[in-house]
């Protein structure tokens, strides 16, 4: 189906959603990609998972493959990992080399925390990497995502002409539509695999997707997984679209979301135990100073570095008066 050029007049469709941007989402609309499916998941997960594709992009080995390796998309992306991967230096290419080498490095050395297996993270991430090509490439996507609907804005924004050449996804899964602006007004049109239009450089195309819901027995509204592809001339946007399910009372979501909460105040609740066992690990009870007088003082103190934890007094079978006391304390590490 050809649509004609009044085609790309539309009204972006406006969303809020509900999770902050991970760190590795810029501000731009590719950052859209990785917000919806961010719910489950750290931003660890999305800055090893860009780390690692980066480095397959990038690197060869511990070096560089080339100054220019990954194009102008990489330069940015680089630049907002973690500085545990060591992209750091005064110019892209010195980026680029610091970063194959720590990576390099941290991968010879087993290091599992750099390592992403999870599909969602990896289909998500591959998909902003590529909204990040297409955008150096002189196209911009803006998909916003929430439950039970989706859009993606479309943009030219270099002098080259460029096309949409067609939408794929699953019909049964989705009803997609862009406006059309007509004699009386616009009206929706579907769009398919054989949709095709011109970008203009001063329009933004906007196609708008209402998610059907599947009925299960249980009273259970569920969405399954939508791979949802925009086409262009220039490239093609493959957005991976994640399953949610509505219960009569609650989204699964919002119940896996306060699941994920709960681990991770469990995890914080056993950082902070292994902490302060380590610290009492280390912590040192000083010799007894047996006072003589009551009139006497007796300072006692931990050496540098240490500070005083507890204290402990004794006395003698049948010597029960202040001065007849010993006294002792326990120094422990400074943070521990």
């Amino acid at each position: 189906m050809r649509l004609p050029v009044s085609a790309a007049g539309v009204l972006i469709l406006a969303g809020s959603l509900g999770t902050a941007a991970v760190a590795i989402a810029q501000d731009d609309g590719c950052g859209e990609v990785l917000q919806r499916a961010a719910r489950n998941y750290t931003e660890d997960d999305y800055a090893n998972a860009t780390a690692s594709q980066v480095y397959d992009e990038v690197c060869r080995g511990s070096h560089s493959k080339n100054a220019s390796a990954g194009g102008l998309s990489f330069g940015a992306i680089i630049d907002s990992l973690p500085a545990r991967f060591g992209a750091t230096g005064n110019s892209s290419s010195e980026k680029q080399e610091n970063f194959c080498h720590t990576y390099s490095a941290l991968l010879s050395n087993n290091t599992t925390s750099v390592q992403t297996s999870d599909t969602v993270v990896a289909d998500s991430v591959s998909a902003w990497l590529e909204c990040k090509r297409l955008a150096s490439a002189g196209i911009s996507f803006s998909p916003t995502i929430l439950r039970t609907q989706f859009s993606i804005s479309v943009k030219r924004t270099n002098a080259e002409p460029a096309e949409i050449t067609g939408f794929i996804y699953d019909h049964k899964l989705a009803n997609c539509t862009i406006p059309e602006k007509g004699l009386l007004g616009n009206k929706a049109i579907p769009v398919d695999a054989d949709t095709y239009f011109p970008l203009d450089s001063d329009k933004q195309v906007t196609v708008a997707c209402k998610r059907i819901g599947q009925p299960e027995s249980d009273g259970t509204t569920s969405y399954p997984q939508i791979d949802f592809t925009v086409r262009t001339d220039r490239g093609a946007l493959a957005l991976p679209v994640f399953p949610d399910a509505q219960a009569p009372y609650r989204w699964s979501t919002s119940v896996q979301e306060e699941i994920v909460q709960l681990q991770k105040s469990e995890r914080d609740l056993a950082a902070q135990a292994r902490k302060m066992a380590l610290g009492k690990a280390a912590c040192e009870w000083e010799p007894f100073v047996k006072k003589e007088h009551s009139d006497t003082e007796y300072p006692i103190s931990c050496k540098e570095g240490k500070y005083v934890r507890s204290i402990k007094f004794e006395h003698p079978s049948g010597q029960n008066l202040t001065y007849q006391e010993s006294v002792s304390v326990q120094c422990c590490p400074l943070g521990g």
